[in-house]
C-alpha cells in the first residue's frame, strides 16, 4: 500500500514583481516542503482583487508569478499549483461560510480596519477576506498552513469556523522565540524610538509604536527585500536559526536574542464527534502527547539556537542582550496595549488574565 503523505495547502498573492523576498519568505520553503507533504499551492487572484486593481494588469501578474513558481521548483510532478480562479469552489464555499460567520468578527479583525482607512471605497471583498481564506484552507483539509504572523488572525476565525461544526481544541504547540534581526545596534527600549521596524499588524504593531518605533507593514515575502534595501531597519521575523538559515544576519547583522517579545503558536483540534468516541485513557494519550510534543518542539528548537548564535558569532554577527531591567520596561510598556486590547471584548479580557496570572506565577511582573 502507498504511504499517504500529510497534507500541505499555501497561497500567494500576485501582488508585483517576484523578487528575492518572496523566495526567501514563501517559495524557498513551498519546495522543500513537497519532499515531505503533498503539497498544494494556489495563486490567490481572488483576494487580490479585495483592493482597486487594473484587470489587464492583474492577469499579466498572475502568468508572470505562475511562470517564476514553476522556475523556482514547483513543478506539476512536485505539487498541485493553480489559480484560485479556476476553482469556483472557492467562491461557493466562501458564500457558505458567510452565513455563519458573525459580521461583528469580521469587523474586529485588524487587517480589516487597518487597510480600510487606507481605501476611500471600501469593498465587502476586503471585509470578508478572512472567510475566503478559511475556505481556501478548508477545501483541501490540509494538515499544515504556512503563513505569516500577519495572516495568523485569520486563521483563529478559521478555527471559530471550524468550531461551529463541531471541533475539540486539543492544545497549543510552539516552535521558539522570535528574534529581531536589526541593521543597527538596539540594546534598550529608548533606542527603538525612530527606528523603521516591519511588525504585523494588531497589538504587536501597538506595543511597538508604544516605544516609537514607526511600524511599517509588510507581507512575509517581502521583509528580507526591505531590510536588504534599507526600507526597514529591523524587523519582527522569526526565530534566530530560521533567520541565520535565511541570511538575514548579513543584511541585519544585530539580531536580539535571546528573544522575549513573541513565541507563535499552532494548535491540533479534532472532530467532537470522533473525540467524544474515544475512551479516557485514549484522549489522555492525545492530550500528554501533544503537551511533550510542545516541550520538544520548544527544546529543538532553541538548541537549534544555540548553534545558530554560535555560527553568527564567528560570522561577526553582533547578538544583542537585553538586560532584565529593559525587557522589564518593555513587558510594562506592553502591559499598557494588553490592557486596551482586552477591552475589545469579554473573551480578550478573560484572555489577559489569564496571561497576567501565569506571568506573575513566572515573577516576569509584579
Amino acid at each position: 500500500m502507498a504511504e499517504t503523505r500529510r497534507r500541505v495547502f499555501s497561497g500567494i498573492q500576485p501582488s508585483g514583481d517576484v523578487h528575492l523576498g518572496n523566495y526567501l519568505g514563501a517559495i524557498k520553503n513551498w519546495v522543500e516542503l513537497t519532499e515531505r507533504y503533498e503539497s498544494i499551492y494556489c495563486i490567490v487572484d481572488l483576494h487580490a482583487i479585495t483592493i482597486p486593481y487594473e484587470p489587464e494588469e492583474l492577469h499579466g501578474r498572475v502568468l508572470d508569478l505562475a511562470v517564476a513558481l514553476i522556475a523556482s521548483g514547483l513543478e506539476a510532478d512536485r505539487c498541485t499549483l493553480f489559480v484560485q480562479s479556476h476553482v469556483p469552489e472557492h467562491a461557493e464555499l466562501a458564500w457558505l461560510l458567510n452565513t455563519v460567520t458573525p459580521l461583528g468578527d469580521l469587523q474586529r479583525m485588524t487587517q480589516f480596519k487597518e487597510k480600510s482607512e487606507r481605501i476611500k471605497s471600501v469593498s465587502a471583498g476586503l471585509l470578508n477576506y478572512p472567510v475566503l481564506q478559511a475556505a481556501d484552507i478548508l477545501l483541501y483539509r490540509a494538515d499544515l498552513v504556512p503563513v505569516g504572523e500577519d495572516q495568523r488572525q485569520h486563521l483563529e476565525l478559521t478555527r471559530e469556523i471550524y468550531a461551529k461544526f463541531n471541533i475539540y481544541y486539543v492544545g497549543p504547540v510552539w516552535w521558539g522565540v522570535e528574534s529581531v534581526p536589526a541593521k543597527k545596534e538596539l540594546a534598550t527600549v529608548e533606542s527603538f524610538k525612530g527606528v523603521k521596524m516591519r511588525s504585523p499588524e494588531g497589538l504587536g504593531a501597538d506595543i511597538w509604536q508604544r516605544i516609537g518605533v514607526g511600524v511599517v507593514t509588510l507581507p512575509g515575502s517581502e521583509v528580507y527585500t526591505a531590510l536588504d534595501r534599507g526600507v526597514i531597519e529591523a524587523t519582527d521575523w522569526g526565530t534566530l536559526g530560521m533567520n541565520q538559515d535565511l541570511g538575514y544576519h548579513r543584511i541585519a547583522p544585530f539580531p536580539l536574542y535571546p528573544g522575549f517579545h513573541s513565541m507563535p503558536a499552532a494548535e491540533i483540534a479534532v472532530n467532537m464527534d470522533k473525540w467524544n468516541a474515544l475512551p479516557d485513557n485514549i484522549k489522555l494519550i492525545v492530550e500528554v502527547a501533544t503537551r511533550d510534543f510542545a516541550r520538544d518542539m520548544i527544546q529543538q528548537i532553541a538548541l537549534v539556537d544555540l548553534k545558530a548564535a554560535a555560527d553568527a558569532k564567528a560570522q561577526g554577527v553582533t547578538l544583542v542582550n537585553w538586560s532584565q531591567a529593559e525587557r522589564r520596561k518593555f513587558r510594562n510598556i506592553a502591559r499598557e496595549a494588553w490592557a486596551a486590547w482586552a477591552k475589545k471584548s469579554p473573551m480578550a479580557a478573560r484572555v489577559l488574565d489569564s496571561q497576567l496570572k501565569f506571568l506573575k506565577k513566572l515573577q516576569l511582573i509584579d
